[in-house]
């Protein structure tokens, strides 16, 4: 018998339970060749596979309510995805659905397709077990139950029943009577809200029913001091944390419907309230709050009840959902949205904020952690931009949001709304942090947030708001790509940031403080770097600063990135031939020597016109050999050319000539006097082609010595020699 391994069960079953409700939804919104919906099915089908390996068999998961009960688990899975797919099995009849070991890629597809279709459907063709026979899926069974003609109380056969399905149809049976109570405790609640005095005595039956969970711990008793007239919570007694939030944001809704005009009686019914609050646990009074924030369309009822409510309340309540076990892929929104409503003033907004970040921070759960931790989990990009979203939102709605992620330049709404109203000093910070806290422990930052950077970036130079923020963030884009490597989506965002007008000097600043680090990593880095940035700014004075600012670098660093001139541009092999030069006499010729290795012709000529910047006694001798001057066999070894054509050849000695000139030193006038005065009546044919070149780059040394050539030149009694330097036939 296979051995089981608890947690690896438990961990393999969960992750399968939420497999298959990403897979529900995705198929909801997508065909089933979308590449969404092709990646669902993929890892849906290998997380079962999965959970069969770990529980040694077929498995199992059953409907509960909100929540599945799966095998190998002893507890209940569930979140809003899986709340999507118990709303779908139970409109459809079906408790539990097994899997039978080895499962079928094609069965899961075809119950999935099941499940994509309308409950109406379903139905009239007589329920998800008769389709899927009808469609031979031979290892996918449901177990379906007339939940509605049980609670009519048509009796229920245990025999035979599987202990999970038992268990979840119990859980089914209490929970759809749940329902119908708690609609009629609103009914009834909602009654007795005849005015804003009535509202305190209405909250208080309803607390004093509601579930131990639900109350807060050691709670003051009613309002009124009066003795509870017990009128409703028989009726109530037990309602859950969100029910209670429901019932009593709907009281407090009524209740100011009619006063929104009148001040006076809005202060009152926040007022009343407010003292409710106290009475309640911090999580039903999030979702309380959050509830009257999202249901206030002129926000006149929230913003009476933020006038009204203490920070302490307000603050107990945020840390409270923030800390808690479960995890709210809306969280960031649910508390950008209720802060806006219930704290206008943006300085009070921001002190709550602060307040939270630092509870979350010494409970071990950074707030800027969270939120990196939901950005990451909607903007993962191996969906093609399948997004987390609320189950039934109609496919249309689906692809145009996800099209609106995938193209948009700033961060997602969840992390966006929670900051939005802020300063823009605050905003900024609160990027940064977040930016920073992602270099330092996210395994997988999200595009969204790298983007949002740059976006940060390309503010004007002069934009106060920065300060010294620009380069905190350069510096941690620079340490994410380090861990991430030179080809990440961080490296290629530092690359864009360095695309900016103020490019230039973030790229010199960040060079500055890499000065004293070594390593293969930043080596890599640095080539990256330095090989974008020379292609975005090719003035000369930033040249000139690069070339300073690569020369404090590490010698080990400065290997890396010397390696890799084949890769550069022109003018970035020109600053560093213009940096070896520092180096001495022989560090230039070096690395020509390496750039001559490179297959590009355009590699080769730019170093050779590069060594004009250092005209030391043994590069001129370098050009005179390159120029051809001592013979095709010394030129063909010293430019590595043996395999070079005869085209590509004389451009390289072209190059030589053409760089004596540039170097303005008198040491390279003989040798280009020598070129443009030597005649030979046979075989002199390349002589002639050289001999222009010459001239020119005498023109361009410019100095008394060159002058003086060519003054000779256009004297000279061959007519050739006088034709190249302009002078008279």
């Amino acid at each position: 018998m296979q051995h089981v391994d608890p947690a690896e069960a438990a961990a393999a079953a969960v992750a399968a339970a939420g497999a298959f409700a990403a897979g529900h939804r995705t198929i909801l919104y997508y065909d089933l060749q979308h590449p969404v919906s092709v990646e669902h099915r993929k890892s849906l089908d290998s997380a079962v596979r999965r959970w069969q390996r770990a529980v040694g068999g077929d498995c199992m998961f059953a409907a509960a309510g909100h929540s599945v009960l799966i095998t190998g688990s002893d507890d209940t899975a569930g979140n809003d995805s899986i709340r999507g797919l118990c709303d779908s099995m139970i409109s459809r009849s079906v408790v539990a659905v097994r899997l039978r070991s080895p499962i079928l890629s094609r069965d899961l597809d075809e119950f999935l397709l099941v499940m994509a279709e309308t409950d109406q459907r379903v139905r009239a063709a007589g329920g998800v077990a008769a389709i899927l026979r009808a469609r031979g899926v031979q290892t996918v069974d449901v177990v379906e139950m007339d939940l509605e003609a049980l609670l009519a109380g048509e009796p229920m056969d245990p025999t035979g029943m599987e202990p999970m399905v038992g268990k979840a149809l119990m859980a089914l049976l209490g929970f759809k009577k749940a329902e119908k109570r708690a609609g009629s405790v609103v009914e009834i609640s909602l009654e007795r809200v005849t005015s804003v005095g009535s509202l305190g005595a209405v909250l208080d039956d309803l607390i004093d029913g509601a579930a131990p969970d639900a109350r807060a711990p050691g709670a003051p008793g009613t309002r009124s001091g009066r003795a509870n007239t017990g009128s409703i919570t028989g009726a109530m007694r037990g309602m859950s944390a969100d029910e209670l939030a429901d019932i009593c944001a709907s009281a407090y809704g009524k209740a100011t419907a009619t006063a929104r005009d009148n001040p006076d009686a809005l202060t009152e019914a926040a007022q009343t309230l407010s003292a409710a609050l106290v009475r309640i646990s911090p999580t039903a009074r999030f979702k309380l709050l959050q509830k009257v924030a999202s249901h206030d369309h002129d926000g006149r009822s929230s913003a009476a009840l933020g006038r009204a409510m203490p920070n302490s309340l307000l603050m107990s309540a945020l840390t409270q959902v923030v800390m808690g076990k479960e995890r709210d892929s809306r969280l960031a929104s649910a508390i950008g949205g209720l802060l806006e409503r219930v704290r206008p003033i943006e300085r009070e907004r921001q002190q709550l904020i602060d307040g939270l970040d630092e509870a979350a921070r010494q409970s071990g759960r950074p707030l800027d952690g969270l939120f990196m931790q939901e950005l990451n989990e909607v903007s993962q990009q191996k969906t093609f931009g399948g997004l987390d979203l609320p189950f039934r939102q109609n496919k249309e709605m689906l692809i145009r949001a996800a099209q609106e992620r995938r193209q948009g330049p700033g961060q997602p709404e969840l992390v966006e709304r929670l900051f939005a109203s802020l300063r823009a000093d605050h905003t900024l910070q609160r990027r940064i942090h977040l930016l920073c806290f992602s270099r330092e422990t996210e395994k997988v930052v999200a595009p969204a947030t790298l983007q949002s950077v740059v976006e940060l970036m390309r503010r004007p130079a002069q934009d106060a708001v920065f300060g010294d923020s620009a380069g905190i963030i350069v510096a941690a884009l620079w340490r994410r790509a380090i861990m991430d490597g030179p080809t990440s989506a961080a490296s290629r965002r530092l690359t864009e940031v360095m695309a900016s007008p103020a490019g230039p000097d973030w790229c010199i600043a960040l060079l500055r403080q890499l000065k004293g680090q070594r390593g293969p990593d930043t080596g890599a880095l640095v080539a990256e770097l330095v090989k974008s940035v020379v292609v975005l700014h090719q003035g000369e004075t930033f040249r000139r600063r690069l070339a300073d600012a690569l020369h404090d670098l590490d010698r080990t660093v400065l290997r890396i990135l010397e390696r890799r001139i084949g890769e550069l541009s022109p003018g970035g092999i020109a600053t560093l031939i213009g940096r070896a030069g520092r180096d001495g006499d022989a560090a230039p010729l070096a690395l020509v020597q390496v750039a001559l290795r490179a297959n590009a012709h355009e590699t080769k000529e730019a170093a050779i016109r590069a060594l004009a910047q250092v005209p030391s006694e043994p590069v001129i001798e370098f050009l005179r050999k390159a120029s051809g001057l001592d013979g095709d066999d010394v030129a063909l070894a010293v430019l590595s050319a043996q395999k070079l054509n005869a085209t590509a050849t004389f451009s390289l000695k072209k190059t030589a000539v053409e760089a004596l000139g540039i170097s303005h030193a008198a040491a390279a006038v003989p040798i280009l006097q020598e070129h443009l005065t030597r005649v030979r009546v046979l075989g002199g044919a390349e002589f002639d082609r050289l001999r222009p070149f010459a001239a020119r780059a005498l023109s361009i040394n410019n100095t008394a010595e060159a002058r003086q050539a060519l003054d000779a030149g256009r004297r000279s009694r061959h007519a050739a020699v006088r034709a190249a330097c302009g002078g008279g036939p």
